[in-house]
């Protein structure tokens, strides 16, 4: 999570939307020496030019007052209500389909995911949905079920959007700055059209019909086309 008190903005993370990257250049607007290295792991920063949450793997309530993946609500409570009022708000959204794939490959290749492997991955997928869920990333984004964002930078169309918010709040656009952290190649026989069986399909889509709504994403066309 991020706060500039030069430019006014409020950045809210969300997960497995390429969230690292896009707070990594966005953070620079948020210091005070905007040279500082661009690292994915880094401690939490307080000034009067803004905030950077603590951003590493155990980063949380129990580490720092501020961290990456702060709920929106916690933000805002935790900010002079001037501030989280009148700053322009954003953050990070991905088609779910797409993002519940990128999530569980992460788990796996983390190790975090116990199922089988003799298992095909769409039946691992599946089994792995229907136990636990992948979780949504709605706390980021609303409070209390209401969506409070100014803008919205999509996965699909991440550059573009980030133009757009840079002209917004009149920062240089400059993607040559833009960090590429966590990129991961799924292993083959593993795309969105590939992985979803019915039964994990519907479960995603009953989990993420807010998601859905709000944003206006559907199942992928080439997944059914497949």
């Amino acid at each position: 999570m991020l706060v500039s008190h030069i430019h006014r903005f409020i950045f809210s993370k969300t997960s497995k939307t390429a969230g690292t990257s896009v707070e990594s250049y966005f953070e620079r607007f948020c210091l005070a020496d905007p040279n500082e290295p661009i690292v994915e792991h880094r401690e939490e920063y307080v000034s009067e030019f803004g905030i950077v949450g603590a951003r590493s793997p155990t980063a949380g309530p129990h580490t720092a007052t501020w961290w990456n993946h702060m709920p929106l609500g916690q933000i805002k409570r935790q900010l002079d209500p001037d501030i989280f009022d009148n700053y322009f708000k954003f953050s990070c959204v991905r088609n779910p389909f797409d993002r519940a794939v990128s999530f569980y490959f992460w788990l796996t290749a983390s190790r975090m995911i116990t199922l089988p492997d003799t298992l095909p991955h769409p039946l691992r997928f599946e089994k792995w949905l229907e136990r636990r869920g992948f979780g949504t990333d709605r706390s980021k984004y609303c409070i209390k079920g209401k969506f409070v964002m100014d803008d919205i930078i999509r996965y699909e169309s991440l550059l573009s959007d980030m133009e757009r918010i840079c002209g917004k709040l009149g920062l240089p656009w400059e993607p040559e700055w833009l960090p590429k952290f966590k990129a991961r190649s799924r292993p083959a026989g593993s795309s969105v059209a590939e992985m979803y069986t019915p039964k994990s399909r519907a479960l995603v889509e009953a989990e993420c019909k807010f998601e859905l709504d709000l944003f206006g994403y559907r199942f992928p066309v080439e997944a059914e086309a497949a």
